[in-house]
């Protein structure tokens, strides 16, 4: 997630809206299934680990949701990236209420989480892991609902998103409408907002950036004050004011 920036970043991406939303409905690959059971303890144990700066909402989802989809990968969890990012914020941004927020609120124009796959009554249904907005694991549709009330962002295929970088670099004459978009990418994936790092290679990643968990766990282990700080504030019933400094840094 990241707070609004400079809207020159969101052209590169603005032709994504062209895709049906239909088209995300089937998963990019197949997942190993968890029972419900074992998600909980997964979203437990994350939940609990003071570690990643789940209470410094603000920014990092990005470096969370990384962290923890490595993790699950070295327990043999299979895992997919969520991703849901506004064309502009002028547009729409995801400004939801939040506890350990400053001033209480959020307003992001992207945010990325951990998807898995549950396997409830015969039938599998993607979940998202996420303990900075949620009290534990949400089907991906309750989790949209949260993020887009009004359920105005389209659905972009993995595949499509493959095709369409291999063709074309010239981002500047894909412009696309519609004020937002989703989808899923596979595990590797780790932000639609990276200058250095564009959706085509991220998409192509079959092995972990190390660099980019390398600066993840250097990221979280610099916020373990200030989030500390943060939760005690919140026990205090004070009002966080100001954004966390090791998240921008």
């Amino acid at each position: 997630m990241s707070p609004v920036r400079s809207p020159t970043l969101f052209f590169a991406i603005f032709f994504l809206s062209f895709f049906h939303p239909s088209s995300l409905r089937a998963a990019p690959a197949s997942l190993k299934a968890v029972d419900l059971d074992n998600a909980r303890k997964i979203f437990n144990r994350f939940a609990s680990d003071t570690s990643i700066a789940f209470h410094l909402p603000e920014s990092g989802c990005e470096k969370r949701s990384y962290l923890m989809k490595k993790a699950l990968a070295d327990d043999g969890v299979d895992t997919e990236s969520f991703v849901i990012v506004s064309n502009s914020p002028q547009s729409f941004k995801i400004e939801l209420s939040h506890p350990y927020a400053p001033n209480g609120k959020v307003s992001w124009f992207y945010h990325t989480a951990p998807l898995i796959e549950v396997s409830l009554n015969g039938e599998i249904t993607p979940y998202i892991i996420d303990p900075s907005l949620f009290e534990g694991p949400v089907p991906l549709q309750a989790a949209l609902d949260k993020l887009d009330p009004k359920h105005s962002c389209s659905a972009a295929g993995a595949a499509e998103l493959k095709n369409r970088f291999r063709q074309s670099d010239d981002f500047d004459s894909n412009f696309g409408s519609g004020p937002c978009y989703w989808f899923r990418a596979p595990a590797y994936f780790y932000s639609p907002m990276e200058e250095d790092l564009s959706i085509h290679e991220q998409l192509e990643y079959t092995c972990w950036d190390m660099d980019r968990l390398e600066s993840s766990r250097e990221t979280m282990n610099d916020c373990r004050e200030e989030q500390q700080a943060r939760i005690e504030m919140v026990r205090q019933n004070i009002v966080p004011k100001k954004g966390a400094t090791c998240l921008f840094d």
